[in-house]
């Protein structure tokens, strides 16, 4: 489905919801007719932000609810690197890194699935940090059972780490499991944005990530 669906005009006294519909299950007829087959259908995004990535989908919530299973390809302009959303009533929901190779195929940003995910998990935790932040919260990702101040601190040379840490609990950032042990967000973390004046500037997580200038 290369052209948008507005060109295929509603029926009358049709919704656009009950056209796209009505289209995206006529798609899926024909695969549900020969079983053990799968019909892939390549579609338009609205290149807008979205809180829920099946929002991305251009057209109404029709395409989206007539078909098994939606993915969705983000990518920020030239960024080699992007995120495949999927959800569906088959498949596990999920996000996984992906990256352009060679100006030609996307492969995943990992050995498998699970990789892929912590890749993805990791990126959205340290967006918009500093590179002392990112660099914790990449090392925690590596350490899922937790790790402590000191251990942060020897192995990255970062001073004061359990300050950066405790700024990252407070973000959402990061996880404390118990006292002094701390662990990368978990998905359900990762979902809850941060709030307009929660900002990295204002956390003091951004580019300014040294001690040069007060936690606020």
């Amino acid at each position: 489905m290369s052209a948008s669906t507005s060109a295929t005009p509603a029926l009358s006294g049709k919704s656009a919801y009950q056209r796209d519909y009505r289209i995206a299950s006529a798609l899926k007829h024909l695969a549900d007719t020969e079983p053990g087959s799968s019909l892939l259908v390549n579609h338009h995004d609205r290149k807008a932000p979205a809180d829920d990535f099946i929002d991305s989908v251009s057209g109404t919530h029709g395409l989206a609810g007539a078909a098994d299973t939606t993915i969705v390809l983000i990518r920020a302009r030239n960024d080699s690197g992007g995120l495949i959303k999927i959800t569906g009533r088959d498949v596990p929901e999920g996000e996984y890194a992906v990256r352009f190779e060679r100006g030609s195929t996307w492969q995943l940003d990992g050995r498998d699935l699970d990789d892929a995910a912590r890749t993805a998990r990791t990126r959205a935790a340290t967006a918009g940090l500093g590179d002392r932040s990112s660099d914790i919260i990449a090392y925690l990702a590596q350490h899922p059972e937790g790790a402590n101040a000191s251990a942060v601190e020897d192995d990255l040379g970062i001073k004061d780490a359990r300050r950066y840490l405790a700024r990252l609990v407070e973000a959402g950032r990061a996880v404390r499991l118990a006292r002094g042990l701390y662990a990368p967000p978990t998905t359900a973390v990762l979902s809850v944005p941060m709030s307009q004046t929660e900002t990295a500037d204002t956390l003091n997580l951004g580019q300014r990530d040294g001690w040069d200038t007060p936690f606020r």
